[in-house]
Formats: C-alpha cells, sequence, structure tokens
C-alpha cells in the first residue's frame, strides 16, 4: 500500500518533523556548480544531477558527495526529469535528452513559439510535459517518436514555472514565476485547469510533491520552502529558509530528502522528510490548540502562544538545524489555559549572528508540534 493512500484512512495520523542536514558532504561552494537550477536523484546510479543555469553543463554528485562533470556546455540549464534511462532537461527552445549511462545526448526537440522551457516532469506513460515559464504553454513531449504538442496555452496559466506530476490525482500541478503566484492543476484526461489554492507569495521556482501527497513550492521573494497539505484547505506553511536562494527543488523518495538547489552560493542542500506513525487518538483536538507564533520572521521579538485543555507537562523550546537547543523557553506542570511565551531576538542576536530557520518544538505530555521560525539579525 502506498504512503499516499496511508494518508486518507482513519487509522493513521502522519507528523512531518523537519530537521535540516546535509545527506552528503557537499561544499559551500564549488568550480562545478555554477548557478544550480534543477536536481533530481538518479536511482540507477545512487547520485545526483545538477543543472547549471551559468554553465549549460549537469554535474553529478556521488554517494560520497563527489563532484564531477555528466554533461558539458550543452545548454543544459533548467530543469531535469528521469526517464528510464534518459535524463531530460528544458534548454531555452529545445528538450533536449542524455543517457544516463555515459551521458550522450539522444534527443534534441526543437520547439517553435515558445520563450524559455523550464521544469520538466512526466507521467506514467513516459510524457514529459514542460513549462515556458515567460509565457503560456505547456509543452507535451513524446520521447519514443521525439514529437511534440501544446498541451495547454492559456486558460489562466500564466509564467508557468514549477510541475509536477501528481500520480494519485491523474494531473500536473503548476506553480509560477508571479506575484501571488496560484498552485494550479491541469487535468491530464482533458487539460482543463483549475485553481487549487492561491497564495501571497511570489515568483517560485520550483514544486514537488511527497509520498503521502503534501505539495512544497519554493519562493524567491522569500528565498523559502513551504508546505502545502494534500486537500490544499490551509495556507502555505514555512518549513526552510536559505539566502541561498532555493531553486527547483526535487522529491528523493529514495532517501526521504527534498534535494534544493541554492542558487546564490553555487551549492545544494537537503531536507528530511520524517514520517511518525501514531495511532489514531493519541493526539485529540480538544486537548490542544496548535502554536501560533507571530512575527516570523522576526527581528526583535516573537511571541509563541499555545492553549492546552487539561494539567500537562509542558516542554518549550528553541532549537537550530542540526537540533541544539539554544532556548528553553518553559519546562514543567502547567494548568489549562492559554499561555504566551516570547523569544527575544535581541538578546539571542548579541551572541549569536546567524540568520536563518530555526524550530520551535512544543512537548505536552507525550506529543510534539513542532513550528518552523525564520530568525533574521538585525547588523
Amino acid at each position: 500500500m502506498k504512503l499516499k493512500n496511508m494518508y486518507s484512512s482513519k487509522t493513521f495520523v502522519f507528523i512531518l518533523i523537519f530537521l535540516r542536514f546535509f545527506i552528503f558532504s557537499i561544499p559551500a561552494y564549488s568550480q562545478l556548480l555554477h548557478w544550480p537550477e534543477s536536481i533530481v536523484y538518479d536511482s540507477l546510479y545512487n547520485r545526483y544531477l545538477v543543472s547549471n543555469y551559468y554553465t549549460g553543463s549537469i554535474v553529478q554528485i556521488d554517494k560520497e558527495g563527489i563532484q564531477s562533470p555528466f554533461v558539458n556546455n550543452m545548454n543544459a540549464t533548467q530543469g531535469l526529469a528521469i526517464v528510464d534511462s534518459i535524463v531530460y532537461c528544458g534548454c531555452d527552445s529545445t528538450v533536449r535528452g542524455f543517457r544516463l549511462s555515459d551521458g550522450e545526448q539522444v534527443m534534441n526537440l526543437w520547439v517553435y513559439g515558445v520563450n524559455n522551457l523550464n521544469d520538466v516532469t512526466s507521467d506514467n506513460d513516459g510524457y514529459l510535459y514542460v513549462t515556458d515559464v515567460y509565457g503560456t504553454k505547456i509543452i507535451k513531449v513524446y520521447p519514443q517518436t521525439q514529437t511534440y504538442s501544446v498541451f495547454v496555452q492559456g486558460n489562466g496559466i500564466y509564467n508557468p514555472n514549477g510541475i509536477i506530476f501528481d500520480e494519485d490525482n491523474n494531473r500536473l500541478l503548476v506553480c509560477s514565476y508571479r506575484p501571488n503566484f496560484p498552485i494550479q492543476a491541469i487535468s491530464l484526461t482533458d487539460s482543463t485547469v483549475i485553481t487549487l489554492l492561491e497564495t501571497e507569495l511570489d515568483n517560485s521556482d520550483g514544486i514537488t510533491i511527497d509520498e503521502i501527497g503534501n505539495v512544497y513550492v519554493t519562493s524567491w521573494e522569500t528565498n523559502a520552502i513551504y508546505k502545502i497539505e494534500p486537500d490544499f484547505s490551509n495556507p502555505p506553511e514555512l518549513v526552510y529558509y536559505s539566502a541561498g536562494g532555493p531553486a527547483d527543488i526535487s522529491y528523493d523518495e529514495v532517501n526521504s530528502v527534498i534535494a534544493i538547489p541554492l542558487q546564490n552560493y553555487n551549492s545544494v542542500d537537503f531536507l528530511p522528510i520524517t514520517y511518525t506513525e501514531i495511532q489514531e487518538g493519541l493526539y485529540k483536538n480538544d486537548d490542544l490548540i496548535n502554536i501560533d507564533v507571530f512575527p516570523n520572521p522576526f527581528t526583535f521579538l516573537t511571541n509563541i502562544k499555545f492553549e492546552i485543555r487539561k494539567s500537562s507537562h509542558i516542554n518549550l523550546k528553541i532549537i537550530d538545524s542540526q537540533g541544539k537547543t539554544i532556548k528553553l523557553l518553559h519546562s514543567g506542570i502547567l494548568n489549562n489555559g492559554s499561555y504566551s511565551f516570547q523569544w527575544d531576538g535581541k538578546v539571542f542576536s548579541a551572541t549569536h549572528s546567524a540568520n536563518g530557520l530555526y524550530y520551535c518544538i512544543l512537548q505536552v505530555d507525550n506529543r510534539t508540534l513542532t513550528k518552523s521560525i525564520i530568525f533574521k539579525h538585525l547588523k
């Protein structure tokens, strides 16, 4: 049974715990990575492939974190998708394919009437779908015959950037490089377009989906990644921040991480996704109301509020991306009621200067809730 199907059952609830760490020993800067744009995991050869906007090359990163050329100077600057033994790339007005075994080019398909072919995804039949980021088109590519058609033009599609195949719903999910970009769905049955969620975020580069249907999108406005629940009923939740500029992300289900090209830093990073299985009934809405953190991001002071409906042992702390506790806000018994604690950024910045993502951890008896917080140090 797929995890996606288990998500909809009443037997299990899944909690996502986000702890940022490096899977491979990727250096902060590399001569090979230069404006990395897109990244995919190649399970056949146990490596990551990264396209580079500046050089047009694809770099491979092995399990030891060692980088080496895979495809050199082939204008392979945009999104990547692997189908069978071929990696495909959006390259301005062409879609190119390279054999995984040796990097040999096996497809160079020119697409007329497009502005900039960007991200690529594939369906279960091996067909490719490519976004025209400065236009209004989604192109469908047939690799076997090396031909294409216009799958969608207009109908609400404008500056489409990231694209991912949503297998459970037989549709494509699209984010766009524009202000207040929506999350849109395109039916593979009839090409109809609907808006799943309006956001207040700007200029999205990448979109991906995990094993239980959570969707993740990037924003160049905030240099962050946001999680959206499978039913699209709640606003995007911030789960990752880096001034390095997260670009076209992808979910690697083998290692259970989101792979992140950091374009400004010429490096890559990884966000682990862990699913914890809990019996139904352990989490009760009448016992605990979720954490509220405001303002977020913050510089000087942020307020952490929550409510409990029964007397409980409470631990409230702030940890960094490595899991180290940097501030214990409370530890002990609290009676039922509403509580507010403050994290003082002025005191914190006196001894720390690290901007970025932190986590507020609220432990209530044997339950744990996690909330992401961005701290912006004022220099």
